[in-house]
């Protein structure tokens, strides 16, 4: 029974490190929400299954990814492509070391070198200038956008007037209005 666990557990993400590579390949292209938040759960989700086996060592990193994928996501840090190869090769050592856990639980290849690029880019939040301790941004100099950040800020408000327009497409869209029926985001369903 507990080899057909790991078994699924290692299936499982293997599959999800498929998804992991297309949502770096989206993220080499530009920041992209869904993509970021994809990559989020994967790691989540690998380390929910590696406390279920208690692979300490793959639920601490797996932790110290989430981290830098909260970063991401919450755009305290540039998507580049240093980091877009550094999430590749995240994705390569995952591959093998859930393949290596299918023959043997106590595998844990060698972590130090990405550890320490980890850190790195964790850091480099911290000198990010959208990262001030305020919590506020700073405030950018007249001229200081590139042609297409100001092309899509035309577009946005040219859309306020149509609230759907820029929605429209948009696969994994959630609007902020709660269906009828289910659940909101803050709080448990209310009766």
């Amino acid at each position: 029974m507990f080899d057909d666990l790991i078994g699924q557990y290692v299936v499982e993400g293997l599959e999800n490190l498929d998804k992991w590579e297309e949502a770096c390949l989206e993220l080499g292209r530009g920041f992209d929400e869904p993509s970021s938040r994809l990559l989020y759960r994967i790691a989540h989700n690998l380390k929910g299954g590696a406390q279920i086996f208690g692979l300490e060592e793959l639920i601490q990193f797996c932790h110290r990814m989430e981290d830098l994928l909260r970063l991401v996501m919450n755009r305290d840090l540039e998507v580049d492509q240093e980091l877009v190869a550094f999430l590749l090769d995240l994705e390569t050592l995952l591959r093998n070391w859930l393949n290596q856990l299918g023959q043997d639980m106590a595998f844990v290849p060698s972590l130090a070198a990405h550890k320490n690029r980890l850190e790195i880019f964790i850091d480099r939040s911290k000198e990010s200038p959208t990262s001030a301790s305020d919590g506020s941004l700073p405030c950018p100099q007249e001229g200081s956008n590139p042609p297409e950040l100001e092309d899509h800020l035309r577009e946005m408000l040219a859309s306020e007037s149509d609230p759907q327009a820029d929605t429209e497409g948009v696969k994994g869209h959630r609007s902020g209005t709660p269906k009828p029926g289910g659940r909101n985001r803050v709080g448990p369903k209310s009766e």
